[in-house]
This record gives C-alpha cells, sequence and structure tokens, in this order.
C-alpha cells in the first residue's frame, strides 16, 4: 500500500493491467490513500505505458504484425479513462503521439490547444465565471498557503496567478493550475500538500476537475 502511495508508476501500471472488473476496484483504492491522479507526474504515465504496452506487444508477436490490437488495447485504456476524468483524454493523447506516432487519434485534445491556444483559455475564462454563479460573496473559501507558495513568479504563469482578486479567493482559482505545473515539471509534494489540494478542489470539483484537464491540456500541447 505504501509503494503505490508513493510510487506512481505502480499505481499507474495497476490501473493499465486492469480488466473491466477489476478497474473499480483500483480507481477506489486510490483514492482512499495519500495519492491524487491530478500530481501524478506526465513523464511517470509516459514511462509506465512504454512499459506495459512493450510488454504487450512482445506478447502478441505475431498475432499482431501492424500493431492493430495494440492500439485498440490503447484506444480502450484511453476511453475507459476519460470517462473518469476529463484530463486523462490529454494525458493519452500525449502518450499515444509517442507510442504510436503512425496512428491517428479522433479528438486529440493537443492537436486543438496547438492549432487555438485562445479556445482553451476562452473556456478557463467561462469556468470562472461558472464558478463565481454557484458561490455568493459570503461563501466561505478554504484557505490555501501552499499552494500559493508555488504561484511565486518567475515560474509560475501569470495570467494564472489571479491578482487582482484578494487573497481568499485566489488559491481555489490558483489550485487546478498549480496540480497542473506539479504534474508537467515531476515536483515533489507533500502528504499535507495533498491534503491541502483536496480541500480547495472538495469546495468546486467542477471548477478543478475542467479547468485542471486544460491547464494540463495547454501544458502537454
Amino acid at each position: 500500500m505504501q509503494h503505490l502511495a508513493h510510487v506512481p508508476e505502480a499505481m499507474i501500471l495497476a490501473l493499465l493491467r486492469s480488466a473491466d472488473e477489476e478497474f473499480d476496484l483500483v480507481w477506489s483504492l486510490a483514492e482512499q490513500l495519500p495519492f491524487s491522479w491530478y500530481l501524478v507526474p506526465v513523464a511517470a504515465w509516459l514511462r509506465a505505458a512504454e512499459r506495459h504496452f512493450s510488454a504487450l506487444r512482445v506478447g502478441l508477436g505475431d498475432y499482431d504484425t501492424d500493431g492493430s490490437m495494440l492500439w485498440g488495447t490503447f484506444w480502450e485504456f484511453r476511453q475507459r479513462v476519460t470517462c473518469r476524468q476529463p484530463f486523462f483524454q490529454s494525458v493519452c493523447d500525449w502518450i499515444g503521439e509517442r507510442l504510436f506516432p503512425g496512428r491517428q487519434m479522433a479528438n486529440n485534445v493537443l492537436a486543438l490547444a496547438r492549432r487555438a491556444q485562445s479556445i482553451l483559455t476562452e473556456k478557463i475564462q467561462e469556468y470562472e465565471l461558472e464558478l463565481l454563479a454557484r458561490h455568493d460573496a459570503d461563501a466561505r473559501y478554504p484557505d490555501g498557503p501552499l499552494v500559493m507558495e508555488q504561484t511565486r513568479p518567475p515560474d509560475f504563469p501569470e495570467q494564472f496567478r489571479y491578482a487582482r482578486l484578494s487573497y481568499p479567493y485566489r488559491p481555489v482559482r490558483c489550485a487546478p493550475f498549480v496540480a497542473a505545473q506539479i504534474s508537467l515539471h515531476s515536483q515533489p509534494i507533500s502528504e499535507e500538500f495533498l491534503f491541502e489540494l483536496r480541500q480547495l478542489r472538495d469546495f468546486d470539483p467542477e471548477w478543478f476537475d475542467n479547468t485542471f484537464a486544460l491547464a494540463l491540456c495547454l501544458g502537454l500541447a
């Protein structure tokens, strides 16, 4: 259990190797441990996927000379995880471009982000307006000192610091962008940070999940 919680590749491999009936068990296990799919380094995703699909390629051998069976397995996994969280789509598209360079992926969100980044940033603004609509002026926003430490210049994108707002409203808004930066740059985190991030997400999961997916997509693109 400690290994699964502290070595992301172990949890990723458990998910990759799960049959349909095991998938929900692995997913629920991750939620009960000091672990977050949001903070898994994208580099760990790639390493685990390379290990898993390389082993499958060897196992299939002459049964899959054109790689279509292997590609089908990857595509099924992409569909399964994307149904759980929207950010998995960009992670899988990023992995797919590296493991299956000759394959054309339908609905590739990274391709959209590369062509028209403004569409994603405008969508983030829409999500912020929806966040405001769900919480009135008297809402008590959770504190986030550890998250806000990660927003200091020059490494954090200025547009996502929300410096125009007073402090109580900033941590919830900054949290998904901080999580995306941690995932993209493989930054180590403490259990205290994980607990704080969970509190910020629980305040408004819709804002966090949707915005994190777009922030990660922009970074991967």
